[in-house]
């Protein structure tokens, strides 16, 4: 018993210890998630803070774009990645250029547009791939079905770079494929899980591409 007693301050410090440990991972776990959630790290937080910047203090060019998406899929897609795209799309028009010479400029904006055209390319394979499922079923997809939703919604924003009117085309393409994708559905041509899968996969496509 006194062996025990005179042990026990030493294993309390060593719980402590570990205790400490299990924290300092838990921290770092979280920090991964944020970052896998596509939180913005403390870079990309200055170069907004640099670009907000500019944009108060220059004159830039810019456009009004109004569209109206029906689905969540593609409201909350365009509320998450429409910010960062608009941002990292101007750096690359703009901000780069004023202090990066133009073979490299020219470099980074054939792998944006590379990057941008995958995500378009996967998105058109799976429009494709659901067009041939109803055909195949001799459904008419302009004629045989009219879906609505109960809070399509309407956003507004100001195009301030070529490459943005591409990813808000690309939005609107989504947004599409998810009324045909909830049409087959309903007709029960798609099942539950098969539905589900497919968005959440094409939406972690996408916000992955904003992200790069």
């Amino acid at each position: 018993i006194a062996s025990s007693g005179d042990g026990a301050p030493a294993q309390a410090a060593e719980m402590r210890k570990d205790a400490g440990s299990k924290d300092a991972d838990g921290a770092r776990q979280s920090q991964g998630q944020q970052r896998r959630g596509f939180s913005e790290p403390w870079y990309v937080r200055s170069g907004s803070a640099r670009l907000q910047r500019r944009i108060e203090t220059v004159s830039m060019p810019f456009m009004k774009s109004k569209m109206t998406l029906q689905t969540e899929h593609a409201q909350s897609i365009f509320e998450r990645a429409n910010k960062l795209w608009e941002e990292a799309m101007i750096t690359l028009s703009v901000t780069m250029r004023n202090f990066k010479p133009e073979d490299q400029c020219l470099v980074v904006d054939a792998e944006a547009d590379r990057i941008l055209e995958e995500c378009v390319k996967r998105l058109e394979t799976e429009q494709k791939r659901l067009v041939t499922l109803a055909e195949s079923n001799g459904i008419d997809i302009d004629g045989d079905f009219q879906i609505e939703y109960t809070l399509p919604r309407t956003y507004e924003a100001n195009i301030t770079s070529p490459r943005e009117t591409r990813f808000h085309k690309m939005i609107r393409d989504f947004d599409s494929f998810c009324m045909l994708m909830d049409a087959l559905w309903m007709m029960k041509l798609v099942t539950d899980r098969a539905r589900a899968v497919t968005f959440y996969q094409i939406k972690r496509t996408i916000l992955i591409t904003c992200g790069r």
